[in-house]
């Protein structure tokens, strides 16, 4: 049976409360990742140099708000852009070599436990740095990764997203970090 992942996209980022935040859906192997640059936040970055990576990490309001109350709510969204060839560290920070993928974490609605795909009702996706969907996707490695991490809502940098979430209003709109 092929496996069919969904991830709703937020139409809307200016004010958004849990309660009234418009989501739509799309199919991932016809969808594109979602439009974060200048609307969601960037919380941390991650250099993996033993792979020669370095990641940027993105959340939306949604997330932001889950970060506060310790729930991740339907919608919440997370971007990670992979870079590869990434270089010693120059005046700011490390240099990046190329764009290589964006990963995308989506929490939905809840859905049955033997749902394929699904890591309590968190989504996966990688796309192309031009937003399309990555050929052949294979999210297993995605789900066995963040399965161990419950306590922190499935996510490795959860510590990082609370962090930023304290100082970012609910009614605020993300927005990219400047440094």
């Amino acid at each position: 049976m092929a496996m069919t992942m969904r991830y709703g996209l937020l139409l809307s980022f200016g004010i958004l409360s849990s309660a009234t935040a418009a989501v739509a859906t799309t199919d991932v192997a016809g969808g594109s990742a979602p439009d974060y640059v200048g609307r969601f936040l960037h919380y941390a970055t991650s250099r993996r140099d033993d792979i020669g990576q370095v990641r940027y990490m993105y959340a939306n309001q949604l997330a932001l708000a889950g970060a506060r109350t310790g729930r991740m709510p339907a919608g919440a969204t997370l971007v990670m852009e992979v870079y590869v060839g990434a270089d010693a560290d120059g005046a700011d920070g490390p240099r990046l070599g190329s764009l290589k993928l964006l990963a995308v974490m989506e929490k939905e609605v809840p859905t049955p436990t033997d749902s394929p795909g699904v890591v309590e009702d968190w989504r996966f996706g990688l796309f192309t740095p031009a937003g399309e969907p990555w050929p052949d996707t294979d999210t297993s490695a995605c789900l066995s990764c963040h399965q161990p991490l419950a306590n922190k809502q499935f996510l490795f940098t959860f510590d990082s997203l609370k962090e930023a979430a304290t100082g970012v209003e609910e009614d605020q709109p993300a927005r990219p970090n400047d440094s």
